[in-house]
């Protein structure tokens, strides 16, 4: 399988070395070459014919035309970034891959996380709480952008029910802040769950906690610590679960890699699109009803 980088190659190896698996170069040429020898392509034509599978760096240029053509010619692509395209324009590609069966797949990073799928598997809540605190992360739009769909790709796949409703409320920061001191977000699904996300900037301190709560247990996730806690009543007893907490390239290039090896192995779920359309379309909504709120209250 050869895959193709369209953009800034990223900081660290996004490809595992595996037999079946190779890059097969970078489109387009860049000003200073990649450290890994990969060949740099000057025709968008040559780079496509030698790729089977495209990863789309947030930086590359000419994006929607570029992954217009990619799901035509049937390569499947990987999203290093979510919102790199508009809504119509993510959707209007959906609707191409549906046609010539391409897999469309956003980096949903947090799913990927070592601690989250040892516990995925027991969990079916009823209430989801998630926390983060955080004095320097998340402060730029893109990165709250990126921080929301994160949780709303968790929440979707956790629960895998639709939402029925949410509320946004913010705190106001200065004028001039790029994203509100703090927000918080409530979610009804229609399976009768509720989530909360509650994102506070006004800390000293950096934390990324999920809980979940069931009958009869309840797991508590520090991300960052890598770290988990689960409570059964009935046994009236806990237990402790220690993962590596690893950071948000490591996690990037994760996704992708169990992306590539689904695609060798035949085993991806044929509603791959129409997962990560869903969580993206959710994540949107939530981040307009926040910026509706800031100018409303401004």
């Amino acid at each position: 399988m050869k895959i193709g980088i369209l953009g800034t190659y990223p900081r660290d190896e996004v490809v595992t070395p595996h037999r079946d698996m190779a890059v097969s170069g970078i489109y387009p040429a860049q000003k200073t070459p990649p450290r890994n020898g990969s060949p740099v392509y000057s025709s968008m034509d040559a780079f496509m014919a030698d790729s089977d599978v495209l990863f789309i760096a947030r930086d590359a240029p000419s994006v929607y035309e570029i992954t217009k053509e990619g799901v035509k010619a049937t390569r499947h692509l990987f999203f290093e970034f979510p919102f790199i395209l508009s809504q119509d324009q993510l959707a209007h590609l959906y609707g191409l891959s549906a046609e010539s069966r391409s897999l469309v797949q956003l980096n949903q990073s947090l799913l990927h996380h070592p601690l989250y799928e040892a516990v995925k598997q027991e969990v079916a809540p009823g209430q989801v709480v998630v926390r983060i605190d955080s004095p320097t992360h998340y402060q730029t739009p893109e990165s709250m952008q990126g921080l929301i769909f994160e949780v709303a790709s968790m929440l979707k796949d956790v629960v895998g029910s639709g939402v029925r409703s949410f509320t946004t409320h913010v705190i106001q920061t200065p004028a001039e802040s790029l994203v509100p001191g703090s927000y918080q977000l409530n979610l009804a699904f229609d399976n009768g769950c509720h989530a909360l996300m509650l994102v506070n900037h006004l800390t000293e301190k950096e934390s990324f906690g999920v809980e979940f709560f069931q009958e009869g247990t309840h797991y508590e996730l520090d991300m960052l610590k890598g770290e988990a806690l689960n409570y059964e009543r009935a046994r009236a007893k806990s237990r402790r679960l220690k993962k590596a907490a690893p950071d948000y390239s490591q996690l990037t290039n994760k996704a992708f890699h169990d992306f590539l090896v689904s695609i060798n192995q035949s085993r991806l779920p044929l509603t791959i699109n129409e997962q990560g359309e869903t969580a993206y379309n959710l994540a949107r909504s939530l981040i307009q009803d926040i910026h509706y709120k800031r100018r409303l209250f401004s």
